[in-house]
């Protein structure tokens, strides 16, 4: 796996890889459907942390903890 050097990049390839995959339309409650939007914006902000988390051991902005 390559390391993406921003979050756009990941999610530039995230979005193309999606292309990949056949859509269906399915019906589901609208609060199961605001409990996986809700959760998406989780794993958006999840994914942001561990890119900035990256860039941080890449420059060396680490520091060891006991």
């Amino acid at each position: 796996m390559e390391l993406y050097k921003s979050t756009k990049s990941i999610i530039s390839f995230i979005k193309k890889f999606k292309l990949y995959y056949h859509m269906e339309t399915v019906t589901i409650p609208k609060r199961e459907y605001e409990q996986l939007k809700q959760q998406a914006k989780i794993d958006l902000d999840i994914l942001h942390q561990v890119v900035s988390s990256l860039k941080d051991i890449k420059e060396g902005r680490v520091r060891r903890v006991r």
